[in-house]
This record gives structure tokens, C-alpha cells and sequence, in this order.
């Protein structure tokens, strides 16, 4: 389990104990919610549906429409976690409709985002883009920058996948703006890499080079090694089909060292550079 997220599990506990010594039971739901789904992303699904399961007692106990919110939030990202993502999307509905009627913007924020990424997963991208665009309005509403950033990259991602790129670049092109306000390298890394693969797409190969060496510069200096492998991967590619066989290789190197001084799988470099010959 990484360092930061056994961290937020403690931190996490000690709130859980800290709403239990002072009667909170909503407090108990919130964070049982919450463990439940960090377990999930830990791979400890045992462990994260017996946390779920205990919200969903204690908020149908207490009967309040935020409580069930919270509770129908967690088992709704969980299942999402684990690829089942039409029991995500109807334990979402719920928790959406109960976070309404208890007027958690919040939550209801939360819960939109989930949904849009439960439908792409489906392929049910009509969807999935409502969902993500209700997510940004909430998002700027309650003035959560990360929350309205991640939900245009979902909407600039969708489109994409649905092949509507001029739909695509305005909500990447927001966030490479937005995130560089609040220094998040990561999202803007992510908008730059969708953005440049938008720009692929459309045969602008120019373009797309540019784009992607643009979140290389940027992650390299503050970011995921992970979102910094894969930009190298797609300015590899790029630079393989303008020709630039040499750029090429030397990009895609440097991610497959990535991926195994983190001890990750390094086929799809091996594969990527065998084609180059």
C-alpha cells in the first residue's frame, strides 16, 4: 500500500474514533464511506465492503437523506473500482437522489463525477458528458478547482472517445489554463496529454508533438512518474509517425525506465519499440 495512501487510512480512523467517542453517528457514516472506498483503492475489498456495509446500517438507522447520501456515494465508487459499474451507477442514482434532497452540493458533485466515469466505462458517453458537465457547474459553484478540473478532463476525455474533438479541446484547453493557477502538474499533465491526443486525432502531428512535450517538461518537474511514463509513450508514438524514428526511440525508453525502476510491467514499451524495429 503506498506511503500517502495508508496515510489518509489513519487519518481516517482517528476521525472514525473521534465521531464514536463524541456520539456523531453522520460522522461515523462519513468516514466509514470513506475508508470503505480507500480500502477499495488499496485492493482490500474485504476490508472496504465491511466499511461500506456498517455506513449503510448506521445511515439507514439514522434515516436522514444526507447520511444515505454519503453512504450510496461510497458503495457507488467502490463497485466502480472493481469494474462493476452498472451496480455503481444504481447505487450513485440513489445516493444522487438523497444528496439532492438534502441539498449537499458537495456530495452531489462528487457523485455526478463518479457517474460520468461509470458511463464512459459503459460507453454510454451522452451520458457520461451530462454527468461531467453537472459536475463542473457544481464544481465551480461550491469553488472546488481540482473537483471542476477533473470534471472537464472527463469531458474533453468522452468526447474524444466519441470522436467529437472540437468538442474536445475547450475543456482541456480550460484546464491547462486553470490548473497552472492552482499548481496541480498532475491535471494539467493529464489535460495536456488528452489534448495532444486530440490533436493527433486530427492528423496535426506538429501539434500534438508540441502538446506532449509540453506535459513531459511539466511532469518532470512535479509530477506523477506514472502520468510522465505515459507522455513519453504518446510523444514517442507521435514522433514515430512524423518520421522522427530517433526521438522516438529515446522517448520510449525513458518510459519503459520508468515503469521498472517502479517495478511495473514494461510490455507495452517492449511492444512499442520492437515496431520501431
Amino acid at each position: 500500500m503506498p506511503d500517502s495512501l495508508h496515510k489518509q487510512i489513519g487519518n481516517h480512523w482517528h476521525d472514525l474514533e473521534l465521531a464514536r467517542r463524541q456520539g456523531d453517528r453522520p460522522g461515523e457514516v462519513r468516514q466509514l464511506s470513506a475508508l470503505g472506498r480507500l480500502y477499495g483503492h488499496a485492493g482490500e475489498s474485504e476490508r472496504g465492503l465491511e466499511c461500506l456495509y456498517l455506513a449503510l446500517a448506521i445511515a439507514r438507522e439514522l434515516d436522514t437523506p444526507q447520511s444515505k447520501g454519503w453512504a450510496y456515494e461510497g458503495l457507488g465508487g467502490f463497485h466502480a473500482r472493481y469494474g462493476q459499474h452498472q451496480q455503481a451507477i444504481e447505487y450513485l442514482l440513489t445516493g444522487l437522489t438523497c444528496a439532492e434532497e438534502a441539498g449537499d452540493t458537495a456530495t452531489c458533485q462528487a457523485i455526478l463525477y463518479d457517474l460520468g466515469e461509470a458511463y464512459s466505462h459503459l460507453g454510454m458517453h451522452d451520458r457520461a458528458i451530462e454527468a461531467y458537465d453537472r459536475a463542473a457547474q457544481l464544481a465551480r459553484q461550491i469553488r472546488d478547482r481540482t473537483a471542476h478540473a477533473e470534471a472537464l478532463i472527463g469531458v474533453g476525455r468522452t468526447a474524444l472517445l466519441m470522436g467529437d474533438l472540437d468538442r474536445a479541446i475547450g475543456p482541456l484547453a480550460e484546464v491547462t489554463v486553470a490548473a497552472e493557477e492552482f499548481g496541480s502538474a498532475d491535471l494539467k499533465g493529464d489535460a495536456l496529454i488528452t489534448l495532444g491526443t486530440v490533436y493527433y486525432r486530427k492528423h496535426d502531428l506538429e501539434k500534438a508533438i508540441q502538446t506532449y512535450r509540453h506535459a513531459v517538461a511539466l511532469l518532470k518537474i512535479d509530477g506523477d512518474p506514472r502520468l510522465l511514463a505515459r507522455a513519453l509513450l504518446v510523444l514517442g508514438q507521435a514522433h514515430a509517425d512524423n518520421g522522427e524514428r530517433k526521438q522516438a526511440v529515446a522517448s520510449i525508453h525513458q518510459a519503459r525506465a520508468i515503469h521498472e525502476e517502479l517495478g511495473m510491467s514494461t510490455g507495452e514499451f517492449d511492444a512499442a519499440l520492437a515496431r520501431l524495429g
